[in-house]
């Protein structure tokens, strides 16, 4: 048996295989109830009363050795010692973001929606990238007929303001962090704060709000600092979308993905995301040509982590 597990810094999903590597007996639990991976894992398996050989992790994570320690989660372990403590054949763990790209080709016309124009050349390099507990980004390239995923930590790039309000918002985050980078303002825990310091700025009064509240009162039009705050995280996931597409010559698509965007995809489409995709100035043109998406697909994480056990059988 294969079980596939797709952990951010929020929620882990977890399903097994079939024969054909479709998803089966899918769920969805929050980390926080949870001391770590082999807890959820032994949790599953013996609710549904499986003997598993093979695991597929697909985690928010960097991966250097075998010590893996989240960046937005208190989850430290080792991977050879959990091999051994869950009795598995192999165990295979990948960054979250690589199973992304790995679901890319996978999706069909549904499972993602086109922001602006652009046409994808499938030759080309693709991109993926998503704000959630935080940010990842990983590349998706054609090697022959495979696909090749270069994952990084590309999150935690240093952010740049494109703006004099936005100069003010970094010298707020510069003040809490001292480093500013992308994924403390694009990100969850980012679109609370970025809540704040605009209420900061601006001179109102701040009420404690989440990433959560913050995306729902503005879209429900309950309060102009919120619709202001998502309105200027649209717009600088723009500008970080455009520069990383520049970095990777992405006409194979940029692919926006992460448990924040797809909940506010009308929103975005309608905001300063694609014009500031496009704002490089002389390589503007450049930019035109590579069309962005929102992926739609419910657990792409899931998928690209079966595909890659498809791939390593």
């Amino acid at each position: 048996m294969q079980v596939v597990m797709d952990i951010g810094g929020t929620n882990c999903r977890i399903a097994t295989l079939d024969e054909n590597h479709n998803l089966k007996a899918l769920e969805s639990w929050s980390c926080l109830d949870f001391s770590g991976p082999a807890e959820v894992f032994s949790s599953y398996i013996e609710k549904h009363q499986l003997e598993v050989m093979s695991l597929c992790m697909a985690i928010a994570s960097p991966l250097v050795e075998d010590r893996v320690t989240m960046t937005n989660l208190n989850w430290s372990f080792s991977g050879k010692e959990l091999k051994q403590q869950l009795s598995l054949k192999t165990l295979n763990i990948i960054n979250d973001f690589h199973a992304v790209a790995l679901a890319i080709p996978l999706l069909g016309n549904t499972e993602k929606i086109q922001l602006g124009a652009g046409n994808i050349d499938p030759d080309k390099p693709a991109l993926i990238c998503g704000p959630g507990t935080g940010l990842g980004v990983a590349i998706l390239s054609r090697r022959g007929n495979l696909w090749q995923v270069l994952p990084g930590e590309g999150g935690h790039m240093d952010f740049a303001p494109n703006t004099p309000y936005e100069q003010e918002i970094w010298r707020i985050f510069h003040r809490q962090y001292g480093h500013v980078s992308c994924e403390r303002i694009l990100s969850g825990p980012g679109l609370a704060e970025l809540h704040a310091a605009v209420c900061e700025i601006d001179g109102v009064d701040a009420e404690i709000l989440s990433g959560d509240q913050v995306s729902g009162l503005a879209l429900a039009g309950k309060s102009a600092s919120c619709e202001k705050t998502l309105h200027l995280f649209c717009a600088m996931l723009g500008s970080f979308c455009g520069s990383l597409a520049l970095t990777t010559a992405a006409f194979g698509g940029v692919y926006i993905g992460g448990g924040i965007v797809p909940r506010f995809i009308d929103f975005l489409n309608n905001s300063e995301f694609r014009d500031r995709f496009e704002a490089k100035g002389r390589y503007r043109s450049y930019n035109e040509k590579i069309p962005t998406f929102v992926i739609t697909a419910e657990y792409p994480g899931l998928l690209g982590a079966a595909a890659f056990l498809k791939r390593t059988k």
